[in-house]
């Protein structure tokens, strides 16, 4: 595409000089190399991430490996990688849009912490306010870092270089390659859809209704893994606290049943109960899931010892 402008509406002795804008498609021999695996990178927290964050801060959150949890894909059959690698052929560069780090000018931020909110912050070049929650990531970083001096109640004008040239983003997919000598690719994308996404270092287009297929799988996965933790994180509390735990064990041992009923199928006698999940409850009962001797998960049901 080029810009250009009618003579008439301008004096001789200006010049008007076409602007070329290249969009070029995802290399191809590339598309074509064995993907080894690919990691999706999230914000640590609820399956929603928080609003704001853009593809720089994720990435130096990737860098620093703080606030960050990752799913890696590597069966070549899991739906998500074949979703995954089909979206990179689609991809569309935009070689003019580079997106790095502003390096000139700087502007000023009116940063306010109000105890009991957060911090309230107040840009030159950007309208809205934004509130940063208390007990966050994002406040947590900020007030060990940045913010540190802002103390509740104070409020400070801190100079910061506007991300112009970034995206919204709070995901980054790493794509990793067989052959090593190939540079791996790294994706940053809006769970939101927006319209661009963020391709190594330039702004891109993907194909959109593949785009959607791919953030609502990756949203199940990552909703799935959140669950997964906060499952092992119960059981932990479960087995750790005496008052609970112990009355479901007798001479070392714990007993799953197959259902909430002390007359079905025992389909577990083991001491080994470090390891397991908690899922839900009836009365008394705990569903739960545990290993056998051979590693093998179990779902079942156990009872306290002591009725």
């Amino acid at each position: 595409m080029s810009v250009g402008c009618d003579k008439n509406r301008h004096s001789n002795d200006m010049k008007i000089t076409p602007v070329a804008i290249e969009e070029k498609h995802f290399d191809v021999y590339k598309c074509n190399t064995e993907l080894r695996e690919i990691s999706i990178f999230f914000v640590s927290g609820s399956g929603i991430s928080e609003i704001g964050f853009s593809s720089n801060s994720i990435i130096d959150m990737v860098k620093t490996g703080e606030g960050i949890d990752t799913l890696k894909i590597t069966d070549k059959n899991d739906k998500l990688f074949t979703q995954l690698q089909k979206l990179l052929k689609t991809a569309i560069i935009d070689s003019t849009s580079f997106i790095g780090r502003p390096d000139s000018i700087i502007k000023y931020e009116q940063v306010k912490n109000v105890a009991g909110l957060g911090f309230i912050i107040k840009r030159e070049d950007i309208r809205k306010v934004d509130t940063v929650a208390i007990n966050t990531y994002r406040y947590n970083k900020l007030q060990n870092g940045k913010y540190c001096d802002v103390k509740p109640g104070k409020t400070f004008m801190i100079s910061y270089y506007p991300d112009e040239n970034d995206i919204a983003a709070d995901w980054m997919i790493l794509y990793q390659y067989r052959d090593n000598s190939i540079a791996n690719d790294t994706l940053c994308c809006d769970q939101f859809l927006a319209p661009t996404v963020r391709l190594n270092s330039y702004v891109a287009t993907m194909d959109s209704l593949l785009l959607e297929m791919v953030v609502d799988s990756i949203r199940k996965k990552i909703t799935y893994l959140k669950t997964e933790i906060l499952l092992e994180n119960n059981w932990e509390h479960f087995i750790n606290n005496r008052t609970y735990f112990r009355r479901y064990v007798k001479n070392n041992e714990i007993i799953l049943y197959k259902d909430s009923c002390l007359n079905s199928e025992i389909l577990l006698r083991t001491n080994d109960f470090n390891e397991g999940k908690l899922f839900s409850h009836k009365g008394n009962w705990r569903r739960v899931m545990l290993r056998d001797f051979e590693g093998k998960e179990i779902d079942g049901w156990i009872y306290p010892t002591d009725k």
